[in-house]
């Protein structure tokens, strides 16, 4: 057998790994291949490629990912890899129904994405850092910016830290009449609300925060999620660790193409943790498909690193924390049909069939943030809450508020993001 491995990043055609042996022969009937010297940890990943020869004929494996899940400490122990059968009839690869930008997938529980953050610089060939200003569905009172103060990676871990807009710009950015254009670096669309802001009623949005997303690099549909974080501890903000649609499909206006949210925790309670699905941005029905998780003794979400996932099929999404599911979501209508922009079509007009997990039947992509205030995440019932959500001044209200406080102070970090197909 020849065994080829490499920690934490992919083999490449021609690549040796830092694990290698062109000569590893049977033992007691077995090829095994053992190292010692190497620290591992829970997340990190071994890519593998192996060939194995028997009776003059070579079998090429296809590469293979392992996911360090957790550790056998019994004294004397020794972790060791078999290599699969020569039977090509194996159940080994289980047929996958996950397709990754636009392409079947072949085998199920394989790892398609893969993100421990090494280097010191976002890798900018899956993501793309968010800078413009926010909009609907949540109006949080946030620019997205790209400073490297603001989201960042360092040994190995993406941060996300806020940071006031007078920071960055003085305190003349609220002057009355001010305009600020984030062109030509914007990553919204140029000339509209998303890059161009002018004081008037209401201010720009006072909190400079960060948002990084994998669309036009990697989209899926179907498969599974896990997010290794540990969650800040900063009021008035919210985690954005969300799927959302890659095409629209359904429309692009609140929320009708639908958004999965791996994890949701607020700054008013971190030790309520959600996820689930919306469906449709509306008030009345925003969180039917949601559901909570309290945490354990107390002991806030924030306060330690925990792994959030997530599970997409055909038939439901499955949300969990630290291995242990907490919400199931099934079919949630039956089939119908929509019109161009989204709206149902009552009537057997042929134009968009869907299916019963509709909007969640069209690729999705990764979105990964912290959105702080807005107009749909806190409700006005909520105590000492110094903004009203219909209120046409509500970013000045918050920012006088907050602008005499140490505010805000703390970071989202995030150690690994990882997704398998089902």
């Amino acid at each position: 057998m020849t065994f080829n491995g490499q920690l934490n990043s992919e083999l490449d055609g021609v690549e040796i790994g830092m694990w290698f042996d062109d000569d590893v022969r049977p033992n007691n009937g077995q090829l095994i291949f053992k190292n010692s010297t190497s620290n591992l940890r829970i997340g990190d990943v071994i890519y593998y490629r192996i060939s194995v020869t028997s009776s003059g004929q070579t079998k090429q494996y296809e590469d293979g990912v392992y996911v360090v899940a957790g550790y056998n400490n019994k004294v004397g122990s020794t972790n060791i890899w078999h290599a699969p059968s020569m039977d090509t009839t194996s159940a080994e690869c289980k047929p996958s129904i996950t397709v990754v930008n636009g392409v079947q997938q072949k085998c199920a529980e394989r790892l398609i994405f893969s993100e421990t953050f090494s280097g010191n610089r976002l890798d900018t060939s899956k993501w793309t850092p968010q800078e413009r200003f926010a909009g609907q569905p949540d109006y949080e009172f946030v620019t997205y910016l790209k400073r490297e103060d603001v989201v960042y990676v360092n040994q190995g871990h993406l941060f996300i830290e806020p940071k006031r807009m007078t920071d960055f710009y003085g305190q003349s950015i609220f002057n009355f009449n001010l305009t600020l254009n984030l062109h030509p670096d914007c990553t919204g669309e140029l000339d509209t609300n998303d890059c161009i802001r002018r004081n008037s009623v209401d201010i720009v949005p006072p909190i400079a925060s960060g948002q990084i997303t994998t669309k036009g690099y990697f989209s899926f549909l179907y498969g599974s999620v896990q997010i290794r974080a540990k969650l800040p501890d900063i009021p008035w903000s919210f985690l954005q660790f969300f799927l959302e649609p890659t095409e629209n499909a359904y429309g692009n206006y609140n929320l009708n193409s639908g958004q999965m949210r791996v994890a949701f925790v607020t700054g008013i309670d971190t030790c309520i943790l959600s996820g689930g699905v919306i469906s449709n941005g509306d008030k009345t029905s925003r969180n039917d498909h949601i559901c909570e998780k309290p945490c354990n003794n107390n002991r806030k979400w924030s306060s330690d690193f925990h792994i959030y996932s997530l599970k997409w099929t055909p038939n439901s999404i499955t949300v969990s924390v630290d291995g242990k599911q907490y919400c199931e979501i099934g079919p949630m209508k039956e089939p119908y049909f929509t019109g161009i922009d989204g709206e149902l079509i009552p009537t057997l007009t042929l134009l968009r069939p869907t299916t019963e997990m509709a909007p969640f039947d069209h690729p999705f992509h990764l979105t990964i943030g912290l959105g702080i205030g807005g107009h749909t995440e806190f409700s006005d019932e909520l105590p000492n809450k110094p903004w009203s959500n219909l209120d046409p001044r509500s970013m000045r209200k918050f920012w006088k508020d907050v602008k005499q406080k140490t505010y805000p102070r703390g970071r989202l970090e995030v150690d690994y993001i990882q997704v398998f197909t089902v």
